[in-house]
């Protein structure tokens, strides 16, 4: 175990956790924690608290890319068990947000408890487009770092091209296209903005990709289909206008991220607090199911939970897609529940309810896609099918 520290009220698990979470403790001593994080679920929601608190320090630091051997061997060490990526690199995440291209807003988190109040305005605004173009399957979010003056694009959805190379542009207003170099449609990857181009970066400059012959245009100009194109974008927490449930963002936006501002405080009345939260809300809510939370708004002056259970609503289950028992507005998937399941059970239960009560539930959460043909799903299990709109 490491030294001792003065962290105003930390227990001894508490040092345990944290250093379990850094992954500082010796084999010995970290196999006896997590035989002990098995069995007690106070520990492990120590644990969870500490990884919540030292999260911040993922954003706090310049990446530097490693040896990938080096790498490997590092996390071999420090994890035994295999470390799963994290969540925002997660390609899979970015592919799920697929449905929809039109504006997008916000990136990176870092939330620190115990960092001293700042300035509001003092946050960095950062520029984002969303690249897609109708016709196309090629969709692409591009994000700019004004620290390290790259552009990073995560391929929502596309295909390479044999003997063909796709071309990043940036245009501003009518001049012409200035290339951004090839880029590759299949993985993430950061492009650096040249002098020229960055002189005039910035909202309203638009990215655009094109398909060009292998190696890129051999003129300097667009020669193939623009095949994704979208404009560079900043949005405020002022112009967003937030309040419970609305917001003045743009329909069809995507939010991948957001910057949260933390305020100094004590210690364990912090702790105290997250302990509740966490404790509150496992007790009354799936918390470790497969469920995108709480599925239906709440009509003016009603609960949809209570709406729904005296419907009788309350683990209505078709196949592996289930109102949760614990929570009646959350829609779960017990195991590979597929689009049908899903939204059947979801629109049967806004049948009962308006059968019941008159009222008419809205979904909260957004549905994107389509329905194979001969298994759509009607509104209310009565109305139109949905078609997949958002």
């Amino acid at each position: 175990m490491s030294d001792d520290r003065d962290i105003s009220g930390a227990s001894e698990d508490g040092f345990l956790a944290a250093e379990y979470a850094l992954g500082l403790l010796p084999a010995a001593e970290h196999a006896a924690l997590a035989a002990r994080l098995r069995a007690e679920p106070a520990l492990r929601a120590e644990l969870r608290l500490w990884r919540t608190r030292l999260s911040s320090l993922d954003v706090q630091f310049a990446e530097t890319p490693p040896p990938a051997a080096t790498w490997t061997r590092i996390e071999q060490r420090l994890f035994p068990a295999a470390a799963r990526p994290g969540f925002w690199n997660s390609l899979g995440f970015w592919r799920a947000l697929s449905g929809a291209a039109a504006a997008v807003a916000v990136i990176a988190v870092g939330l620190n408890i115990a960092t001293p109040r700042q300035d509001p305005s003092a946050f960095a605004a950062q520029l984002v487009a969303a690249l897609s173009a109708q016709g196309s399957n090629v969709q692409v979010v591009a994000l700019y770092n004004a620290s390290t003056g790259q552009v990073r694009l995560t391929t929502l959805s596309g295909d390479a091209v044999p003997d063909k190379d796709y071309e990043l542009w940036a245009i501003e207003g009518s001049e012409p296209p200035k290339s951004m170099g090839v880029i590759p449609i299949n993985q993430r990857v950061d492009v650096a903005v040249k002098p020229d181009i960055l002189a005039g970066f910035g909202p309203g400059t638009t990215l655009a990709i094109s398909l060009e012959p292998k190696g890129g245009s051999p003129t300097g100009s667009p020669t193939g289909p623009v095949v994704a194109a979208g404009k560079i974008v900043t949005l405020s927490h002022a112009d967003m206008g937030y309040r419970y449930r609305k917001s003045n963002g743009p329909r069809g936006a995507i939010f991948v991220s957001g910057t949260y501002q933390g305020f100094a405080g004590d210690p364990e009345t912090i702790l105290t607090e997250m302990r509740t939260v966490t404790e509150r809300r496992e007790s009354s809510q799936p918390t470790r199911a497969k469920t995108a939370g709480s599925t239906f708004k709440n009509p003016e002056g009603h609960s949809s939970w209570k709406l729904i259970d005296e419907a009788g609503g309350r683990g209505f289950t078709l196949g592996r897609a289930q109102m949760s028992e614990m929570h009646s507005n959350f829609l779960i998937n017990m195991g590979e529940a597929d689009a049908f399941e899903v939204e059947t059970v979801g629109e049967t239960i806004r049948q009962k309810v308006r059968d019941k009560h008159g009222i008419e539930l809205s979904w909260e959460v957004r549905r994107m896609g389509h329905f194979v043909p001969g298994r759509e799903v009607r509104e209310f299990m009565d109305g139109a099918p949905f078609t997949g709109a958002v």
